[in-house]
């Protein structure tokens, strides 16, 4: 029988495209493999190949339409080859291998229509008849598509048999509670170990049963409410309910389901987690919220929580009577940098910053402002509220500093008054109560004071000592009233007649008065004195039992010495004293001066330049610094004489070491009671104690290498240690240790 060549060609056309129909049926059915895709193209492109064969061949055209045919044959095997290369299988290599070769032969074929050799061959190859060669792709053609599409649904059995044991072990380890329940009655089909060990059923006890019976569910709200969502929309996503347990208990679930159809009756999967631990905590959270919210609403400061932009989140519920608020003001929301005076905003920001990110702050006293304007003092405490491991915002307390500050400022204000009262009480101390002048106490140091400054610098120390003639027949003539008055008047004209400021006068005792004159020479000294007894008699008080004159007078004894040539301030006490008394044997109402050969006379010895003497006036009345004291003044004594009898450094030094550290251990029990007695102005007096320790340290070392003189020895010792501090700067704290 002969087979019409062209027939062939147009059932393999058919053959072709039924062929990519196919598989373009399968590649829409199951994308899974990519390879269907070129498989499709290919058979498609096979099928053009035949077309182009055999349209030209009717329409004259038969040499384009074998070069045309073989073209789209070569990329239609390829096209194969490529969908057969991404299926893997040795099936699918054989094949592969067979279309490339296939492939191989129509290029060549087109080659050779090029070359005007296969023109009348057409699609014959290697001496195979056309017709052989057309029937066996013809038949070659179906049964590769058709193995290919058996293979590809091999595989996927395969996949799906592996998908259904996956799912089948994730459905049995999952940790929550699966279920395959019966829509309309809630049977259960099928339940995962999960399950058995939240309800505590076993699996045998629940398969075949329903919910109901088992008592699964706690309220039949719940369970309608779970039916009518699976019934209405076939879905659900966490939602939470109450289960029951065999043993009576419950749990909190959270539930997610899904209809589908099985054997043609609809059931649900559902997904069960066991929630109950974390609606514990979530309970225990509120309760802990709750209790903070009314502790913090009991406490009479303000207590806050911001975000992380600080917005307030939170205030207790005094916030609002303190800021000025009321109760119907909503203050959530509002910036904690409002509340805050404009000035201390910009360190307000700079502290919170440094809170968030855990830094040491600055000073946290701000003033706050209320609704009204007005601020008030507040501390703010803080502290960041940390979520995953970072700052989310700040929670902290407002304490109003208000009434802390009005009695710190009381405080402050008492203790001025009581420094005032101190000082006065003090000053008082060292006022006569008559006439307003220094008192003898007063005089004393004084008299010492410029004394041994007055010695360091080689200058000249007026005394004048003046009494009043004949003051005793005074008060009897007159009464002591207006002896009282007779002596505030004199002690009135000797204030104004002694103008300058380091002058000193006292009321020396009774009816007798002092005039110290620190770098006065005598004869200034002497018009002083002169000025003193006229201006007194021109008072003109009326004193008729005076054997004098019939009115007041004064007579005056006057000195003045060169302070190095004497030892003591009391020397020159006498010098005047011995003045005054020649006044008065004179005829009163005059001024003697001592003449030089007394001052000559009372000069004290090379040997004995010097000498501290300690006074009742000198005493603090705590008997510890009193005796250290005293031990200062005698020790500081012997080591002067010592220095100045010229006794060798190896004699000296050791008096020196040892009076340095009478001085130190003096001043650290000094301080010691003054801080105990909270003297207000010790840190500069332990400064000063400092200091003078340091400027010891140096002279010693000094004195060592023969660098200092003796006169500079004795002036820190006399003047430094002994005047100025001992008897000037120490006696400001004696109201402090002697007060009740």
């Amino acid at each position: 029988m002969k087979i019409d060549l062209q027939t062939l060609m147009i059932v393999q056309i058919f053959s072709g495209l039924v062929q990519a129909a196919v598989l373009f049926v399968q590649f829409r059915v199951n994308r899974s493999y990519r390879g269907q895709g070129w498989m499709v193209a290919g058979n498609g492109l096979l099928a053009l190949g035949y077309l182009a064969l055999v349209l030209p061949r009717i329409f004259g055209f038969a040499t384009a339409g074998i070069v045309g045919g073989n073209l789209l044959f070569v990329f239609g095997m390829l096209f194969i080859y490529f969908g057969l290369a991404r299926f893997p299988g040795s099936l699918a290599n054989f094949l592969g291998a067979v279309f490339l070769l296939t492939a191989l032969v129509f290029a060549i074929h087109v080659v050779g229509s090029f070359a005007h050799v296969f023109i009348d061959a057409g699609i014959s190859a290697a001496g195979i008849p056309r017709e052989i060669f057309l029937l066996a792709l013809i038949v070659l053609g179906p049964v590769l598509t058709y193995s290919y599409i058996i293979k590809i649904n091999q595989r996927l059995h395969a996949d799906a048999a592996e998908a259904r044991g996956r799912l089948e072990l994730i459905f049995k380890t999952s940790p929550d509670a699966v279920i395959v329940t019966r829509l309309s009655d809630g049977c259960l089909v099928s339940a995962n170990e999960a399950f058995a060990a939240m309800t505590g059923y076993t699996r045998d006890e629940v398969i075949g049963r329903t919910l109901m019976e088992l008592r699964i569910w706690k309220s039949d709200q719940d369970r309608r409410r779970f039916r009518e969502q699976m019934e209405g929309f076939g879905r659900c996503e966490n939602l939470e309910f109450i289960f029951g347990k065999k043993d009576g208990g419950s749990f909190v679930g959270l539930v997610s389901g899904r209809t589908f159809e099985y054997a043609g009756t609809q059931h649900i999967l559902s997904v069960t987690h066991d929630i109950s631990s974390r609606k514990e905590v979530e309970t225990a959270l509120r309760e802990s919220e709750t209790k903070f919210r009314e502790m913090a609403d009991l406490l009479p400061q303000i207590v806050f929580e911001t975000d992380a932009q600080g917005r307030l989140t939170y205030v207790n519920r005094q916030a609002y009577p303190i800021c000025g608020y009321a109760e119907t003001d909503n203050l959530i929301g509002v910036s904690t940098i409002e509340f805050y005076a404009p000035e201390d905003r910009p360190r307000a920001i700079e502290n919170i910053k440094k809170r968030v990110e855990s830094l040491p702050m600055g000073n946290n006293e701000y003033r706050i402002v209320r609704k009204d304007g007005s601020t008030f003092p507040a501390l703010v405490y803080s502290s960041p509220i940390l979520r995953e491991g970072k700052a989310g915002g700040l929670r902290g307390i407002i304490v109003d500093i208000s009434d802390q500050k009005r009695a710190e400022e009381e405080i402050s204000r008492l203790a001025r008054q009581l420094e005032l009262e101190r000082n006065y009480a003090q000053a008082s101390a060292a006022i006569d109560g008559l006439t307003r002048l220094s008192n003898r106490r007063r005089f004393d140091e004084v008299l010492r004071s410029d004394f041994f400054r007055l010695k360091r610098t080689n200058a000249f120390l007026s005394l004048i000592m003046l009494d009043v003639d004949f003051f005793k027949k005074y008060n009897d003539e007159y009464g002591h009233l207006a002896g009282d008055e007779c002596l505030r008047m004199v002690g009135e004209t000797l204030a104004k007649i002694v103008g300058r400021a380091h002058d000193t006068v006292a009321r020396y005792g009774g009816e007798e008065f002092a005039v110290v004159m620190p770098e006065t020479e005598g004869p200034g000294a002497r018009i002083i004195a002169d000025r003193i007894r006229a201006a007194v008699e021109e008072l003109a008080i009326p004193h008729a039992a005076s054997s004098v004159a019939p009115r007041v007078t004064v007579s005056l004894g006057v000195t003045t010495v060169a302070t190095t040539d004497m030892a003591s301030p009391e020397m020159v006490i006498e010098l005047a004293d011995e003045a005054l008394y020649a006044a008065k044997k004179t005829g009163r109402n005059r001024v003697v001066q001592s003449d030089a050969a007394l001052t000559r006379d009372m000069r004290a010895p090379r040997t004995n330049l010097v000498k501290l003497i300690w006074s009742v006036n000198d005493e603090s009345g705590d008997a510890m610094i009193d005796r250290e004291h005293r031990s200062l003044f005698q020790h500081s004594n012997e080591i002067v004489e010592a220095l100045l009898r010229g006794e060798t450094k190896s004699l000296c030094m050791p008096r020196i070491e040892s009076l340095l550290g009478e001085i130190f251990d003096h001043f650290r029990d000094e301080e010691a009671l003054l801080r105990r007695v909270q003297y207000p102005d010790l840190p500069n007096h332990a400064e000063r104690h400092a200091a003078l320790l340091g400027r010891a340290g140096i002279i010693a070392a000094r004195y060592l290498k023969d660098e200092v003189a003796i006169g500079e020895v004795f002036g820190f010792l006399v003047y430094e240690v002994i005047v100025q501090h001992l008897l000037s700067e120490d006696k400001k704290y004696f109201p402090y240790i002697t007060s009740p």
